[in-house]
């Protein structure tokens, strides 16, 4: 257009476009973090998995070697993968957990006006819940619900629920 600089024009699905990723600022996600209890739950299911294939080449049968390795192979892979692909999304008003090949542990999004009490903690017990390290944050919400994440950048993700659910107490707690 003649007399209006470039920078001025904007079509309609530009204009769109802009606002999506403008929504798109106000979302943060992270991995989850793998600590060193995830590692070691993986080396044991690998070692399992290798004795019981060792087990069947030493009585020579071949089957039963082959069906403990394959299946020690893929469960393990799906492990790995489930943990790589775990992630923790904070929207502009929830949170959702994505934790891929786990239908049994869906969380459903976590407004955060529904956000009680926020602990960052250490437990070691709590790392199976949704968390795959036992450096944690402990999200209780509604009445009585519960949940546990490992973001790979605690202290950022700690900061956006300071931020966005004033209304919660945020504690420490430190176990040796």
């Amino acid at each position: 257009m003649p007399g209006i600089p470039y920078s001025y024009v904007m079509t309609e699905a530009a204009s769109e476009e802009k606002e999506s990723l403008h929504r798109a600022e106000d979302v943060t996600v992270f991995r989850t973090k793998k600590g060193n209890i995830f590692w070691f739950g993986v080396g044991i299911s690998i070692l399992i998995f290798s004795l019981l294939t060792a087990i069947g080449l030493i009585f020579r049968s071949w089957t039963f070697a082959t069906i403990f390795a394959v299946i020690g192979i893929i469960s393990v892979s799906l492990i790995i993968l489930a943990a790589h692909r775990t992630k923790y999304t904070f929207g502009q008003d929830e949170l959702t957990i994505s934790v891929p090949l786990a239908l049994d542990v869906a969380v459903p999004p976590i407004p955060y006006s529904e956000v009680r009490k926020v602990i960052d903690s250490n437990n070691r017990r709590l790392f199976v819940y949704q968390g795959y390290s036992t450096d944690v944050i402990e999200i209780y919400y509604g009445r009585n619900e519960y949940v546990c994440i490992s973001p790979e950048d605690k202290q950022a993700a700690l900061d956006i629920l300071k931020e966005r659910c004033p209304q919660a107490a945020f504690t420490t707690e430190r176990r040796s």
